[in-house]
Parts: C-alpha cells; sequence; structure tokens
C-alpha cells in the first residue's frame, strides 16, 4: 500500500485501451428510465437526441494500488479502485485489464453511474473483443425514475444490444422493517433484451405480481427504451361497461409518423352498439405553433328509440390550433361539430351542454390589445333553441393608451366592432368607442381623489323581424372617487380601513327602445362592482342619470399569517332615468345592500358575499364557499342561492349546495367523497364516494358515482371505476355503469 495513485491514461497504451472497456460498460447498460404494459408515447416532441461521450476526454485511473505485471500483461488496480471518463465514473474493489486477450475483469461492489444519473451495481463483469461482447453478474440498475432493474446476468452482443436473464422490473421499494416482504409489485422475465439501434426493450415470458402473488403472465411485450419520447405501439387499454353500449374496451395505438406529427387511433369496441372510432391527428408544421384534428364516429347497431340518438350513424369532429405570427401577434382556433345533441356526452366523449366554436387573431403590446374573434353557438340541451342563437362574425375589440399624458392625467381609446346573425331573430352591426379620461390626486392626509369622463359614440345597424333600422348615439359621462384609507398597527395585526364614495353622471339615451341587447342580458350587482360607473355587463345597455355609490373597505393582516377583508355598500339612483332591470337590485332610489367577507391563510379559504333588500335585509342572492386542509382531513364546500324575485334568467328560486371531503387514513391510504344537492328541486345532481391508495409505486384508485342528468335518450346512471396505476409503467381502467 503506497496511498492512493492517480494517473491520466492518455499516454499508456495498455491503460487506455483498458479504461475504454470500462466506459463502454456505462453504455452497455443504458436501462429504461420508463416503461409501460405494451408500447407508449409522451405527449411532448420531437424527441431529444442523447449526446455523445467526447472520445478524446481525459481518463483517469485512481486506486490504492496499481500493478503490472510484464508477463501476463496485465493491470491490475485494487482498493478503491475508480476509472473517470467525462462524466462518467466506473469504482470496483479490483480492476484487472489483459492485454493479449482484450479482457477486462472488474471484482466486488462495482458501481458505474452514467451522466443521466443512472446508477449499475454489480458484483462481477468481464468484457472483451474490442468492447463488443461482455458479461456483468448479479447487475442492479437503479434508473433516474426510481426504478429498478435486477437480474442474474447481462449479456452484451454486437455492441448494442444488452440481454438479461432472470430479470426483475420494478420501481417499489422494499420494507426496512422487513426486507423479505414481496413487494408491492414487480415483473418477472425470463429474458430481457435491450437493442439501443431499435432503441426497444422486449420481455419473454413475463408475470407481473402484485404482493408476491402472480396476477399476470404475457409471453411477450416491449416498451421503447429510455431516450425514446415517441415510438409507434398499442397504449394503454381501457374497459368499461354500460347498460347504453354492453362492455367496451378502448385499445389505443400511436401512429409516429414524422418528429413533427402523428396520430393516435383509440378505437371503442362496445358488444351492443359495435365500434367507436376515434382518431386525434397532431402538427407541428414549424416552431411558430401547432393544431389538431380529431374525428370520431360509429354505426350503431342497436340505435336507442328516443331522438336524436334513433339513428345509425352518429359522429363528431374538433379541431384546435394556436400559432404566433411574431412577438406581439398569434391566431388559433377551436372548433367543434356533431352529428346530434346527445352523442358526445352518451358515449363519454364530452359532457359540456353546448358546443362553443370559435376563431381568434389577437394582438398585445406593453400597453395595448387588439383581438378579432368569430364565435358559433350550439346548445346541446332540449330547452335550446339553435335557431335564435348567434353567430358571430366578428367581434373586434381594441384597447389603446396614449403615450403621453393629457392635463396630467391617463387617455385611453377602447373600441369594439360587432357583428351577428340569426336564422331566425334580429341581424345586428354594432361599432362602439369609448374615450376615457382619468387622474388621480393624494392629499397631505393620504385621500385620494379620482375626477374622470368618459365619451361613448354607439352607430346601429339592426335588421330586425319586422323592419330594418340604423341609428347612432352619443353618450357622455363624468364623476369623481374619493376615498380614504386608514391604517392602524396593534398586537392582532395590520388594520386598514377604506371608505369610499363615488359620484356620476350620465346622460339619458334616446334609443334604448331600437338597441338589441345582446352581450347585457345579465347584471350580477355585487360588492366588487359596487364602483362601477355602469354595473351592465355589456355595451348593450347603457345605465342612465346621476349616481352615488358608497361603501368602505376593511383589511386585516393578522399576527398568525391570516388576511381578512370585509367590505359593504350601497347605490343611490340620484336623478334622471333609471334603465336597470326590477330584478337587479338597482331599481328603486336606493339598491340593495352588498357585502363580502373573506379569510385566508396557508390552509384555509373561507368566503361569503351576498345581496340584501334593501327594505327588509333578506337576502336576494348569497354565495358562500370554504377550502379547507388540517391534518389528515381535507374539506371544501360552497353554497349558492338566488331568489326568484332576482332570478334573470328563470324567475325561479335556486339553491344549491356541493361539498366533498377526503380523509387520509395513513400515508398511502385516503377515502374520499363528495355530492352536489340541489335544494329548490329538492333532487340530488351527482354525488360520489372513492377509496385511494397511492405509495412511491403503485396506486389503485375506487369510484363510486351517480350522474342524475337526464336529457332524451341520456338517463341517470351509476358508475363503478377502478384505476390500477403500476408507475413508469401505466395505468389500466374499468368503468361500470347501470
Amino acid at each position: 500500500m503506497i496511498g492512493r495513485l492517480t494517473f491520466p491514461l492518455g499516454s499508456c497504451a495498455r491503460a487506455y485501451a483498458f479504461v475504454c472497456v470500462l466506459c463502454a460498460v456505462a453504455f452497455s447498460f443504458n436501462l429504461p428510465a420508463q416503461a409501460q404494459v405494451g408500447l407508449w408515447a409522451d405527449d411532448s416532441f420531437p424527441a431529444p437526441v442523447l449526446p455523445e461521450v467526447d472520445k478524446e476526454a481525459q481518463v483517469l485511473l485512481e486506486a490504492d494500488s496499481l500493478t503490472y505485471n510484464n508477463r501476463t500483461e496485465t493491470v491490475t488496480a485494487t482498493g478503491k479502485a475508480a476509472v473517470y471518463y467525462g462524466t462518467y465514473t466506473v469504482q470496483a474493489d479490483r480492476i484487472v485489464y489483459n492485454k493479449a486477450n482484450d479482457t477486462v475483469i472488474a471484482f466486488g461492489d462495482i458501481t458505474i453511474t452514467e451522466e443521466s444519473g443512472t446508477i449499475i451495481k454489480a458484483d462481477e463483469i468481464e468484457l472483451s473483443n474490442k468492447l463488443r461482447e461482455g458479461f456483468i453478474y448479479s447487475v442492479t440498475a437503479i434508473l433516474s425514475n426510481n426504478a429498478r432493474i435486477s437480474a442474474e446476468r447481462g449479456i452484451r452482443t454486437e455492441g448494442t444490444v444488452t440481454e438479461f436473464d432472470r430479470a426483475i422490473y420494478t420501481t417499489c421499494k422494499a420494507c426496512e422493517e422487513d426486507p423479505t416482504k414481496p413487494l408491492t409489485w414487480q415483473l418477472k422475465a425470463d429474458k430481457v433484451r435491450h437493442d439501443k439501434d431499435e432503441q426497444i426493450i422486449e420481455y419473454q415470458s413475463v408475470t407481473l405480481e402484485l404482493f408476491g402473488v402472480p396476477v399476470l403472465y404475457l409471453p411477450y411485450f416491449s416498451h421503447p427504451d429510455p431516450s425514446v419520447k415517441r415510438k409507434s405501439g398499442f397504449l394503454t387499454p381501457d374497459f368499461s361497461s354500460s347498460d347504453f353500449y354492453g362492455f367496451g374496451v378502448r385499445t389505443p395505438y400511436y401512429f409516429n409518423l414524422a418528429p413533427n406529427y402523428d396520430l393516435s387511433f383509440s378505437p371503442l369496441l362496445t358488444t351492443k352498439q359495435g365500434p367507436l372510432f376515434d382518431f386525434n391527428f397532431r402538427h407541428q408544421p414549424s416552431n411558430s405553433g401547432s393544431y389538431s384534428i380529431r374525428p370520431t364516429f360509429i354505426w350503431q347497431a342497436d340505435p336507442p328509440s328516443v331522438a336524436p340518438g334513433n339513428k345509425q350513424f352518429r359522429g363528431s369532429i374538433a379541431s384546435t390550433g394556436e400559432f404566433s405570427i411574431n412577438d406581439q401577434w398569434g391566431y388559433g382556433w377551436d372548433l367543434t361539430a356533431s352529428s346530434d345533441d346527445t352523442y358526445l356526452q352518451r358515449y363519454g366523449l364530452d359532457t359540456s351542454t353546448d358546443l362553443i366554436s370559435k376563431l381568434h387573431l389577437t394582438g398585445i403590446s406593453d400597453r395595448n390589445y387588439m383581438s378579432v374573434r368569430g364565435y358559433h353557438f350550439e346548445g346541446l340541451l332540449s330547452s335550446d333553441d339553435n335557431s335564435t342563437s348567434p353567430k358571430v362574425h366578428p367581434v373586434i375589440d381594441h384597447n389603446y393608451f396614449f403615450d403621453n399624458p393629457v392635463l396630467n392625467g391617463e387617455l385611453s381609446l377602447d373600441t369594439e366592432v360587432t357583428s351577428l346573425s340569426r336564422n331566425s331573430g334580429t341581424d345586428s352591426t354594432r361599432v362602439s368607442s369609448d374615450l376615457h379620461w382619468q387622474r388621480s390626486f393624494i392629499g397631505s392626509m393620504g385621500h385620494v381623489v379620482a375626477p374622470f369622463v368618459n365619451l361613448r359614440g354607439d352607430v346601429y345597424i339592426v335588421d330586425g323581424a319586422n323592419e330594418d333600422t340604423s341609428f347612432a348615439r352619443l353618450l357622455p359621462s363624468a364623476g369623481v372617487q374619493a376615498s380614504l384609507p386608514l391604517a392602524l398597527n396593534d398586537a392582532s395585526g395590520t388594520h386598514v380601513f377604506e371608505p369610499i364614495a363615488q359620484f356620476v353622471v350620465r346622460a339619458n339615451e334616446s334609443h334604448s327602445a331600437d338597441v338589441p341587447n345582446e352581450d347585457a342580458q345579465s347584471l350580477n350587482f355585487e360588492i366588487s362592482n359596487l364602483f362601477e360607473a355602469d354595473k351592465f355587463s355589456g355595451v348593450d345597455r347603457y345605465a342612465e342619470g346621476a349616481w352615488a355609490n358608497i361603501g368602505a373597505r376593511y383589511t386585516l393582516a393578522d399576527e398568525y399569517g391570516g388576511t381578512t377583508t370585509a367590505a359593504f355598500g350601497q347605490s343611490f339612483h340620484l336623478a334622471d332615468s333609471n334603465n336597470y332591470m326590477s330584478t337587479s337590485g338597482l331599481a328603486s332610489g336606493s339598491s340593495d345592500y352588498v357585502a363580502s367577507i373573506n379569510y385566508q391563510n396557508d390552509s384555509t379559504r373561507i368566503g361569503w358575499r351576498t345581496r340584501l333588500d334593501h327594505a327588509n335585509f333578506s337576502a336576494n342572492v348569497s354565495e358562500a364557499m370554504i377550502s379547507t386542509h388540517e391534518g389528515p382531513v381535507s374539506l371544501r364546500g360552497a353554497y349558492s342561492y338566488i331568489d326568484a324575485d332576482a332570478n334573470q334568467i328563470t324567475s325561479t328560486r335556486s339553491e344549491e349546495i356541493a361539498g366533498g371531503l377526503s380523509y387520509q387514513v395513513n400515508d398511502p391510504w385516503q377515502i374520499n367523497g363528495g355530492a352536489t344537492y340541489d335544494i329548490s328541486h329538492e333532487k340530488m345532481i351527482t354525488d360520489y364516494i372513492g377509496l385511494e391508495y397511492d405509495d412511491e409505486c403503485f396506486g389503485v384508485d375506487l369510484t363510486f358515482s351517480e350522474s342524475f342528468f337526464e336529457d332524451r335518450d341520456i338517463k341517470p346512471d351509476q358508475s363503478v371505476m377502478l384505476k390500477v396505476t403500476l408507475k413508469s409503467i401505466g395505468s389500466s381502467n374499468f368503468d361500470q355503469d347501470w
């Protein structure tokens, strides 16, 4: 023993060849970082290219003792022997290189560390034939995703193919208290073959074991090696059962057509209705964006007797796209069409109750914004009348802020152009421009006074059912808002109380009866829009007259890290016309009271907002929510109430409550459940209860759910879903509907 010896091997031919052999081992056993039953594909593309090691990189050998035997032409390194090649390291108790037969043998506690983070451990390795053939004994590969492959022996042939005998693959850790306890799951195979040129790993005679019990045998399966992000092949199947279509299995197949486009074919094979064909084509023509096209269709073997599903052929097509033109401009689309109203929901393709297709062109700069959008609306409920649904072609929005101050204030111009048509009903085109100026003054006491002036002009062209008309209106308004924030620090935290008063004068419009109401059909008067000069949701309606808005805000940042906010206020109509609808809470001289209170900390959020009748303080509108996580318990809930006199849509009382609860029994086990109940109609909407198990390598999710939605051939249903996940391999699902 003469101390640690470190040698650069570039000048020693024998040692250089020896180290090259060992470096090849690091590449030979580059095992999968992720696998799935069958072939799989990642959503990202294109696939990355693995970097190559610089062959001219300096090679270093380090050991406690280094011996060269001239007679046998061998170099022996003992005592914490290590070879460093670029970013790769090989460590062993003893390493022997034989120049005569070009053989490298390493013994005892061998560790190969790769640049990717993969660590390979073995008891013995032997390489020969210019490094193209070799053996590794009692091998365990620890991959970057915590997966492990263990085998009795690995054989390297042809320089790129590695075969493992009697191999085990798992991501599960051994039990610390009892290492002999069976793993949660593992794959056992007679042979595993890794072909680096073909980028594929193949298994022969493979058995899946759960908790030491064999549950599935396959004579063969394969998956891409870890360097592959996309490869053609079958994906994990899904299983389901329904009274409507019987037993079904979805068997996706992925086609890797090119680095920048691919195709997924996911047929749903059913016993009662036959096969449903589902395609999804994705294309990234350039770095500026991508698009997808998804057609689906079925020839129903046993169509239901109730419309609209009482036909043999049903189908849909959808497409999305998003592209950038430059740093500021982009365009895109989201389009969907269906053969009938219930097809998508009946086969579980989409649960939406309406289809909204849109196109857009958008430009954004530091201060300004412009968009051009087109919409097509299609309701899917039996109560929807699509002949009156508008086609919007287009809506143009332009928001411009002037660079230079005007009268020491900020001047902006908002312009909107809207054109729409219907199969039945009124068609219209509107051009609106709103010139807005505002300025803020901050007084010596901290009070803020902010005057503002608006001048809006609208031009309408209306094609009504009985007559056509066109007109223009000019709508000036002005106002001022004043507030006085008051702050106080004490032992409980920081308090801020801010009274606010706003006075607004707005012109009376002369064409209110002629203006079709397209974008202002709903008005939700609440604390968040108390200080909006115009509380209508769109341009087609305009708040008239003189108004005063009075209120206050309060904030407490407490010493425990929580924040409490509260607000209260009311609007007063002072003069001239009042054109707010009776359900809005603003139709009288004194509006309803609006209020809110919220609390939030790291684990809890609680909120409540309401609109109280100005005459008797009864609730016309109320909403409440809670979300909290404390120890093993997580709780969420929501409540909403709209009085009949405040319901602008149905003029009936609406009251609903929803909630969910989860309990972490222990580290892997969790119980959860939830429900949504319609109080006003005294009926359940949805409910579910589930049991979950989730650890570092295995997951099970068992859920029973009920949906009480009903519309024509869609009936209330119950379902059981079982999802089993073997992490790094994939998952399979089973659904049962009644």
